[in-house]
C-alpha cells in the first residue's frame, strides 16, 4: 500500500527519473502521438509547421517519421543510447491485456491528482501524481494535458518501469508483467501510483501495433479517446486500473461544474474543450446543464496558452463568445449567423481590419479562407480576441480536421459529422470554454 505519491519520488530519484528528462530525439520515433494504421503515413502533421489549423492523440501508423523539434524555448534533452547487450531491445513490449490485482477498498477522502504529460519528439505520453515531476518536465519541453482522474492514497499499486532503449514507460498493476518485463532489461521504477477498486473511473489501456518506439501504449480514462483510438486501428487491452470517480461521468463532471460559472449565466449554451475533449451542453429549464454531444478534438501544435500571440502556434485558453458560422458551402441548417466562403473572402492579419472577415478582390495579409476547402468546409469563429488587439492572435476557429492530421495553427478541430452535428445544434449567444482540464472549468 501506497500512503503517499512521496514514496513514488524517493523510488524514482534512486530509479531513473533523470531517463525522464532525456526523451529519446532519435529518427524511428514518430512525430506526433496517433497514428492510422491503414495510412501509409501518419496523417498527423509535422509539429513544426503551424500555416494551416488542424495532438494528442495518437494513431498507428506502418511508416514512422522523424520527430520534429518542439517548439519550446528549451527542448527536452536528447537519449543517448544504451550499449549493454543485457539491455532491452526496443522491440520487446509487455504483454497483452493486464488486469490489476486491485483489493477492494472504500473510497478514500484523500486523492491524488493524476497528470498526464506528452513528448512531442519521442510520442511518449507520461503519468505521474508528483507536482515536482509534472513542472519539470514541462520546463524542458513536455506539454501538459491536465488531470486525466484521481487517484487514491491506498489501494492496490501501479507499477512504473522504463525501457532505455525505446525510451518508454510502461504502467502495470500485475506483479507478473512487472517481474517478466524486469527479466527483460526494462528498469523497475517503483509504485507509481495506486488503483481504486472496482466501482472507481475506469483506466483503459491501448496498445499501437505499429509503433516501434516510445509510446506505444497509450492511458486513458475517456471513452471517447479510447473508441477513436480503436477505429484507427489501437488495440484495446481492457481496463489497467481504476480511478476515483466523482460524479460518475467526466460529462456529469463538467456539467455539474458549468452551473456555477460565470459563463453560464451569460449563455444557454456551451462547448467546452478541456484538453483533447470537447462536449456540447444546453441549459434546462431548471437551470441545470445537459450534455448535448461529445468528441475527440484537435488543438494548437504549440499546446495551449494563457497568453496566445499572433503566430505563436498555442491554442487561447478562457472563454469566449461564438460569433459567426461559415463554411464553403450554403447553411448546413445552423440558426446561427451564417456567411459562405467566396473567392474574395479573407480572415484579415492587416491592423486597420485585425481579426475581422473582410471581402477583397485583391489579397491582404490574413487567411483566405476558400484556400483551406477541408478544414473551412464548415466552421465557426471562436470569438477569441473580440477586441481586436493587433498581434494578440486572429481567426481562430473551430472547424472540420484537415486530411493531415489533428494539430493546427491555433484553431481547435473535430471530424466534419462533428462539427456539422455542432452547427445544427448551435445558437447566436453560444460559447465556447478552452481549458487544459476539466477542475478549470469552474474558473470560467
Amino acid at each position: 500500500m501506497m500512503k503517499n505519491w512521496k514514496i513514488f519520488a524517493a523510488l524514482a530519484a534512486c530509479c531513473g527519473f533523470a531517463a525522464l528528462l532525456t526523451p529519446a530525439l532519435k529518427g524511428n520515433r514518430t512525430n506526433i502521438t496517433y497514428h492510422n494504421v491503414s495510412a501509409a503515413s501518419p496523417i498527423s502533421v509535422d509539429v513544426s509547421s503551424v500555416t494551416q489549423k488542424p495532438t494528442d492523440t495518437p494513431r498507428p501508423t506502418a511508416a514512422l517519421t522523424t520527430a520534429p523539434e518542439p517548439a519550446a524555448t528549451q527542448k527536452p534533452i536528447a537519449t543517448q543510447e544504451p550499449t549493454a547487450t543485457q539491455e532491452p531491445t526496443a522491440t520487446q513490449k509487455p504483454t497483452a491485456t493486464p488486469e490489476p490485482t486491485t483489493t477492494p477498498t472504500s473510497v478514500p477522502v484523500t486523492t491524488i491528482d493524476m497528470y498526464r504529460l506528452y513528448n512531442p519528439n519521442s510520442g511518449e505520453h507520461f503519468l505521474t501524481g508528483s507536482d515536482a515531476e509534472k513542472n519539470t518536465l514541462i520546463a524542458v519541453g513536455w506539454r501538459y494535458e491536465g488531470v486525466s482522474w484521481k487517484a487514491p492514497e491506498e489501494g492496490a499499486p501501479i507499477y512504473r518501469l522504463y525501457n532505455p532503449n525505446a525510451g518508454d514507460h510502461h504502467y502495470t498493476g500485475s506483479t507478473d508483467e512487472k517481474n517478466m518485463l524486469t527479466a527483460a532489461g526494462w528498469r523497475y521504477e517503483g509504485v507509481s501510483f495506486c488503483s481504486a477498486d472496482s466501482a472507481g473511473k475506469s483506466v483503459y489501456r491501448l496498445y499501437n501495433p505499429n509503433c516501434t518506439g516510445a509510446g506505444a501504449h497509450h492511458y486513458t480514462g475517456s471513452q471517447l479517446e479510447r473508441d477513436y483510438l480503436v477505429s484507427l486501428g489501437w488495440n484495446y487491452e481492457g481496463i489497467s486500473w481504476n480511478g476515483i470517480d466523482v460524479p460518475t461521468t467526466e460529462e456529469n463532471y463538467i456539467a455539474s461544474e458549468l452551473a456555477g460559472t460565470d459563463t453560464a449565466s451569460r449563455t444557454d449554451q456551451i462547448i467546452v474543450v478541456s484538453g483533447h475533449t470537447l462536449s456540447m451542453y444546453k441549459k434546462s429549464g431548471d437551470g441545470s446543464w445537459k450534455y448535448i454531444l461529445g468528441s475527440y478534438c484537435g488543438y494548437g501544435c504549440n499546446g495551449l496558452s494563457f497568453s496566445r500571440t499572433e503566430g505563436d502556434g498555442t491554442t487561447p485558453i478562457g472563454s469566449f463568445r461564438m460569433t459567426v458560422a461559415f463554411g464553403t458551402g450554403a447553411n448546413p441548417g445552423t440558426s446561427m449567423t451564417y456567411r459562405q466562403i467566396t473567392s474574395t473572402s479573407y480572415w484579415s492579419a492587416a491592423k486597420s481590419t485585425y481579426n475581422t472577415w473582410v471581402e477583397s478582390s485583391s489579397p491582404i495579409a490574413g487567411e483566405h479562407l476558400a484556400d483551406y476547402p477541408i478544414a473551412y468546409a464548415y466552421a465557426i469563429d471562436t470569438g477569441y480576441n473580440a477586441d481586436r488587439i493587433y498581434q494578440k492572435g486572429s481567426a481562430i476557429f473551430l472547424h472540420c480536421k484537415p486530411q493531415r492530421g489533428w494539430t493546427t495553427a491555433g484553431c481547435v478541430c473535430v471530424p466534419e459529422n462533428i462539427m456539422l452535428r455542432i452547427l445544427r445544434q448551435s445558437t447566436n449567444g453560444q460559447y465556447i470554454m478552452i481549458v487544459p482540464d476539466d477542475a478549470s472549468v469552474a474558473a470560467y
